[in-house]
């Protein structure tokens, strides 16, 4: 081949160009398919094995193969069958199911099990077993079409670019911004700047104190791998972020939330107070062996940031004057979010005892802490209509008692043992809390706006 024919052939067109431009219609939507078991196998999480006769459902996630959980006493190995139904398409196919054992000295696999399926964890703590399927081809079915599909086990790993952000629990900020949100509506005049910085500051330093108390709990190794861990932030425990990389990120929010703290104390010095409250409430709380939670004194320190420090605060920042009804709601805010973490300090306070901690829940007792939550739960719509009584313009808030339904499920399940809302008392008070303060921001933004809509 003569140099001129060696420079043109350099010039042909790669085959991923040559697929994209030059294949027929009907190759295109070949191409297309190709790949869709592999995604409907990372989309889903609910699995059915079956051996000979014996047949069960259970959860799954990917790590070299797809990883699911299995109770001691339905245990399944040896050549099995799967299917994933997800949508309107499904996966099916057979392998090899290995059992691995014990999910706590499988880091890899139990924390890509609970990345992917979260509601596997209670099952973990019982005791259940982890194993690995590793098929190597595939059915697809998808749209009334079927087809094989080659699957490697190399492909079969979960992503977890989101481990960052699972670090900060973003689920637990909804409380933090709905309280500043409705202390914000219901002052007498609304700074946009101040309320948008504000929301931003206190998300940063949330997000700060979440790692710091998932970091604490780890090294004081109150954070156990099939135990709950950190409420829903397991990626320490899990081994998905290295402690130097978890130090550094943890350290930036912390010096960011400070900056910003400081530069709004800076613009209305009447939050001063305010800002010391949450600061010495959040960076203490979860300090090996001095820290509020260690000394029974976590439940004042969760009551104090959201009740007087961040409604409070926020209140103070757009110029509201601090009075009985506003203290009243204060209150009923503090005690919401305080639910939740007495659920959760209720369910662990046997690994919590034996660790050192002293919590609320571990001196009261079962029964005792029951009505503790109780009273939580309930008072806080009674604290709500007390400050209606003495202001009545605040009357929106009562937009919360739509949740009253919620409210009822949740004293059921702790009272029944039996009930299976026990085992995720935590994340279902977590959404009663939230759609108790959705609801009053609604109400009180309809009313807020209310005049503009009817004069326009």
């Amino acid at each position: 081949m003569g140099h001129g024919a060696l420079w043109i052939s350099r010039l042909r067109p790669t085959r991923a160009f040559q697929r994209k431009h030059f294949m027929c219609p009907r190759d295109q939507i070949k191409l297309k398919v190709e790949g869709e078991g592999l995604r409907l196998i990372r989309k889903g999480n609910r699995i059915r094995l079956t051996a000979g006769q014996r047949s069960l459902v259970t959860r799954y996630g990917l790590k070299d193969g797809i990883v699911v959980a299995l109770d001691p006493s339905q245990r399944m190995t040896g050549e099995v069958s799967f299917e994933i139904e997800q949508g309107k398409g499904s996966v099916s196919g057979s392998g090899t199911l290995v059992e691995l054992g014990d999910p706590a000295l499988h880091h890899a696999e139990r924390g890509a099990l609970v990345y992917h399926a979260p509601d596997v964890l209670p099952l973990l703590k019982r005791g259940w077993v982890l194993a690995r399927l590793v098929p190597e081809r595939v059915t697809v079915k998808l749209g009334g079409r079927q087809m094989e599909e080659e699957v490697k086990p190399a492909e079969l790993n979960a992503p977890q670019r989101l481990r960052y952000l699972k670090a900060l629990k973003p689920w637990t900020f909804q409380q933090t911004a709905a309280s500043a949100v409705i202390a914000t509506l219901l002052a007498p005049s609304v700074n946009y700047y101040l309320f948008a910085v504000s929301v931003v500051v206190l998300l940063l330093a949330h997000s700060a104190f979440n790692m710091m108390n998932d970091y604490f709990d780890y090294t004081s190794s109150l954070d156990r791998p099939n135990g709950m861990g950190s409420m829903g932030s397991r990626v320490l425990v899990d081994r998905l972020i290295g402690l130097r990389a978890y130090r550094i990120y943890m350290a930036s929010f912390l010096l960011a939330s400070l900056a910003g703290g400081l530069y709004l104390v800076y613009l209305r010095p009447v939050v001063w107070p305010y800002f010391a409250i949450g600061l010495a409430a959040g960076s203490l709380y979860s300090v090996p062996r001095v820290g509020w939670r260690w000394i029974a004194l976590g439940d004042l320190a969760i009551f104090m940031t959201w009740g007087p420090g961040i409604f409070l605060g926020s209140y103070a920042l757009q110029g509201g004057s601090i009075g009985i009804p506003v203290i009243l709601i204060a209150v009923a805010l503090g005690m919401l979010v305080l639910a939740i973490a007495h659920i959760n300090n209720w369910r662990d306070m046997a690994d919590e005892r034996a660790a050192g901690v002293v919590s609320v829940a571990s001196i009261l007792g079962d029964r005792a802490s029951l009505l503790y939550y109780m009273v939580m739960i309930w008072g806080s719509y009674a604290l709500f209509a007390g400050a209606v009584l003495i202001e009545p313009r605040l009357l929106p808030i009562l937009g919360s008692l739509l949740t009253v339904p919620w409210a009822l499920r949740l004293t059921k399940a702790t009272r029944d043992s039996t009930d299976p809302l026990r085992d995720k008392l935590d994340m279902e008070t977590a959404k009663f809390t939230a759609l108790h303060m959705y609801f009053t921001v609604a109400f009180v933004l309809a009313f807020r706006l209310a005049p503009y809509l009817v004069a326009a």
